[in-house]
């Protein structure tokens, strides 16, 4: 977003145009896949759970986790809540490390390096990123 000079959630689902945004499950749309820099694996994939709110500053994520063996790091401005929903997340924050089990949570400051990846298999997590 910064080399776009865009906010993250502008670039995932649009502007939006309403005051607010109601997604009904038959109604999600996967947003992205990405791979790792190597384009050999992919590491996630998500939905925007909210995408058509005018001039907002969360994005609501669900994201489906998979394993990152190479422990690839990002940085960026803004804060991260996430809530896991299903398997082991596997959590580094700048040297620090966690394992998060289904019904634990994290806010961080996501301007230190972080990385958020399935321990084993595969994990689900509810993600809302703050870009204040």
């Amino acid at each position: 977003s910064k080399a776009l000079d865009s906010a993250f959630s502008r670039i995932l689902s649009g502007t939006g145009d309403k005051p607010y945004s109601i997604t009904r499950k038959s109604e999600r749309r996967s947003i992205s896949r990405t791979a790792s820099p190597k384009g050999q694996k992919k590491l996630y994939s998500y939905q925007s759970l909210a995408p058509e709110v005018q001039g907002r500053h969360m994005e609501a994520l669900m994201v489906q986790l998979e394993e990152n063996p190479d422990e690839e790091t990002s940085l960026h401005d803004g804060e991260e809540f996430i809530f896991v929903l299903e398997g082991t997340v596997l959590l580094k924050l700048g040297e620090e490390r966690f394992e998060l089990e289904p019904g634990d949570s994290v806010y961080y400051l996501s301007s230190q390096p972080h990385l958020v990846a399935a321990k084993q298999g595969k994990a689900t997590i509810l993600a809302v990123l703050y870009e204040g």
